[in-house]
Parts: structure tokens; sequence; C-alpha cells
């Protein structure tokens, strides 16, 4: 089985706003997959859906050959999500934030040292004992992505995961999330930084007031245009 996500026809409504119009594409394991659109095209909303967090008004994600919808416990045991905001409790410590983590998911003595090895590698070492609350935005991003890579699953859902992370660091996570598909991880990866998405990612999903406007592999993209381009482009005659 190559599929690792399949999104298909999901709908999804908050009162007036109809958010997401049928929403299809798919993500296959070893594959790190873009998933780009404006501000509110409905980005944020697929992937909560697919992380479990949001009920689809209709439609379904298949993670792993099972259904968000019907079977979400067996899903969510196969993802790892770095949501855009939040995911942190300030009164923490990141130490106390990692053995939450570890608890939650049942983790290895394996994953929790993977855990503190990326702590040290993004320079959190000595704030261990330190409140979450007294981080810097990029150092709570760091602390999230740690959080989440230290787990081993098949699915990562990375939702705008470098935010406010320095460059140095960001090299170092683009690594190891290229380590990771050619490992057979599948990646969904959501960011507004196109350059970053376009040297990154195989496939490129470009969503746009709720609907997919363009889909292909990276590399016939960049054939006729840089991603940057090409995305203004489908955006803009989308608005026409």
């Amino acid at each position: 089985m190559s599929e690792a996500i399949r999104v298909v026809d999901l709908e999804k409504s908050y009162g007036d706003v109809h958010a997401l119009k049928g929403i299809t594409f798919n993500v296959d394991y070893g594959h790190i997959v873009g998933y780009i659109g404006p501000n509110g095209a409905g980005k944020t909303t697929t992937i909560k859906i697919i992380a479990g967090i949001l009920k689809p008004d209709s439609g379904d994600v298949i993670v792993g050959g099972y259904s968000v919808t019907k079977s979400p416990l067996s899903t969510k045991k196969l993802i790892s999500y770095v949501p855009e905001d939040g995911g942190l409790f300030d009164h923490l410590t990141l130490m106390e934030h990692i053995e939450l983590i570890a608890a939650l998911r049942s983790a290895s003595d394996v994953e929790i040292a993977r855990g503190m090895e990326l702590l040290d590698k993004f320079g959190l070492t000595d704030k261990l004992k330190h409140r979450i609350s007294t981080l810097s935005k990029g150092n709570k991003q760091k602390l999230l992505v740690a959080g989440a890579l230290m787990v081993d699953v098949d699915v990562y859902l990375l939702d705008e995961p470098l935010s406010g992370i320095d460059v140095t660091t960001s090299m170092e996570i683009k690594e190891m999330l290229r380590e990771m598909a050619a490992n057979g991880k599948a990646i969904l990866f959501s960011s507004h930084i196109l350059e970053m998405v376009e040297r990154l990612c195989d496939r490129v999903v470009i969503i746009d007031k709720g609907k997919i406007i363009a889909e292909g592999e990276m590399e016939e993209i960049k054939h006729s245009a840089t991603l940057e381009e090409f995305f203004s482009r489908l955006v803009a005659e989308n608005n026409e």
C-alpha cells in the first residue's frame, strides 16, 4: 500500500463560511507533500481534520487504511502533529513537556532519547528546567517540533512548523525530514515560505477558497516556473 493519507471529498463549513469544498488528494509513504494556499484557503482546517481534531461535514480521510471518521483512535496512533498555533502548556518545564508527550504516546526509551537529542540539537538542553512561558517564540516552536519528531509514527502533519525558527535550525529540521521520508515516512508540510516548500517537497497541492486548484510533482512545476511564480499565477487566475 503506497498511500499513507487519502483525503476524499472533504466538506467543512463554519456557519456561512464554506471552508472546504470537496477536497481530495493523497500523500504516499516516503514522500513530502507541500500543502500551500493563501490565508484562509482551508489548509489548517484540512490538517486538523486529518489529525482528528475537527470533524468534516462530509467526506473522509483514510490514514494507514483506517478511517478518521470511523476509527479516530486508530488513525491518531499513526500520526504526529505540529499545529500552526498553540499545543504547549506554559506552566510546564521543557522536561515535563517531553515527559508528557512520552506518556501520552507510550513512547519507548529510544523515542524519549531522540526527544532529548533533538532538544540538544536545537540548543535547548540548558533550558530543560525552565517553564515554557519563559521561552521565545522560536524556542517554543523548536520544542513543538522536537515533541512531534521524537515519536516514531508513519505520518507527520506539519502546519507552519518552522515559523519563527532560525535559519540554521530550519536547515537541520529540513534535513531530518528528508531523512525521514527516505525511511518511508509520509509528511504533509504546510508553509507560507514557498521557496522552502520548493526545495523540500516532492509534490505540491495548492488550495484556494476551499478547493484544490492544482497539484503535481515539484520537478515538473520547476521545469516551467518557480513555485512562487506558478502559485501566484494560479491564485490570480482563480480570482478573476
